[in-house]
């Protein structure tokens, strides 16, 4: 097996939104406090990346024990010979599957080589489990909540002391930005999608395996948000509620069985967030838009919409930390994309479109 590797890559871009109520340093160092900011993030997430990197080492050596090497020559000698015959058939190439008497072949060599398949279905299984379980500094939480539309809605007028205040575009700040997690046999790619003068927030995320040998491992997570200055008329925690039209929300994925012990996982998330730039404030803030998983063992082909163009999605959110009455302060609103995936002798081609305008933002103190 090839030694894995996990990389970590990042790259954030930001505009401080010009603004004549702020002075050239309250700009200044609100520059200074995003920089932080994301050294900060970025020390939290390259902890998670060897955490990742040390399960990823466990599991590669864990396989190592369960095939040996004749017995990965002999399969690779069986797959060959399969592959001939079938692999490049039209019902392969549509994602149509191998007749189950050359799956069983393939099954019968394994276990006369004394290869334990269940272990090793059981160590991918559970290194996927480890790998995309959900990040639990930020709640999972759905933002088509029908009662939380109904409370938008139908929100108490807070009157002159503390008002809502409605932000549309243009936005003028902005800021974008990815992480390569860990890679392993995989090309990973992605474009954004960002205008603040519109108020478009978006990614196209593509991760590829084409030949999946054994573990593989692969994801990439980006960040497009808009920014703006707000300043708290009295103290208390910042509640910020996004409005967002989708333009595209789409899961496309292929999978393609190399007939071997196969597994494979994959998943897509978009989250609507917001993050509030203030020293006191130690995160963002995310609420669940759009989910996508595959599990399975056998050549499949998706193209999903959760979320259809025009639909109109409700993120109301809320700082993690209160502010003090008078504190000038940048929010950032936007979305955060995941595409990963880890797979076992299949090959991948997922796609995450995720396209939104972020057509209002209502921002208050919640007292």
């Amino acid at each position: 097996m090839d030694a894995l590797r996990a990389s970590s890559e990042e790259t954030f871009q930001f505009r401080v939104p010009p603004d004549p109520r702020v002075s050239y340093q309250q700009h200044a160092e609100m520059a200074e406090l995003w920089r932080e900011d994301l050294r900060r993030q970025a020390q939290d997430r390259a902890a998670g990346q060897r955490e990742k990197a040390e399960a990823l080492d466990r599991a590669q050596r864990k396989l190592r024990a369960l095939l040996n090497d004749e017995a990965r020559y002999k399969l690779d000698l069986l797959r060959r010979e399969i592959g001939e015959r079938h692999l490049d058939s039209p019902q392969s190439l549509l994602g149509g599957q191998i007749p189950q008497a050359e799956i069983d072949r393939i099954k019968d060599a394994l276990h006369g080589g004394g290869i334990d398949t269940r272990a090793i279905r059981t160590t991918v299984g559970d290194l996927s489990d480890h790998l995309q379980r959900p990040d639990h500094r930020y709640p999972l939480v759905t933002a088509f909540d029908w009662r939380k539309i109904y409370d938008y809605y139908h929100r108490p007028d807070p009157g002159p002391r503390n008002p809502w205040v409605t932000f549309r575009p243009p936005y003028w700040g902005w800021q974008t930005g990815h992480d390569t997690g860990a890679v392993v046999h995989f090309n990973v790619s992605h474009q954004h999608l960002i205008d603040a003068n519109t108020g478009q927030v978006g990614n196209i995320l593509n991760i590829e395996c084409p030949d999946a040998s054994d573990i593989s491992v692969g994801s990439r997570e980006t960040h497009t948000q808009v920014a703006f200055w707000y300043q708290a008329p009295v103290t208390g925690l910042v509640e910020i509620n996004v409005t967002a039209i989708c333009g595209e929300a789409r899961h496309w994925l292929r999978v393609k069985d190399e007939w071997g012990v196969s597994d494979c996982s994959v998943t897509h998330n978009c989250h609507i967030m917001a993050h509030v730039l203030h020293s006191a404030v130690r995160g963002p803030s995310f609420q669940l838009a759009s989910y996508f998983n595959y599990k399975g063992d056998t050549s499949a082909y998706r193209d999903e919409q959760h979320v259809l163009p025009g639909q109109t999605v409700f993120a109301p959110l809320v700082s993690d930390a209160p502010v003090a009455a008078g504190d000038w302060m940048v929010i950032r609103a936007g979305v955060r994309c995941i595409n990963g995936s880890i797979t076992n002798d299949m090959e991948i081609y997922s796609k995450l479109t995720m396209s939104w305008f972020l057509s209002r933002i209502d921002v208050h103190i919640r007292e």
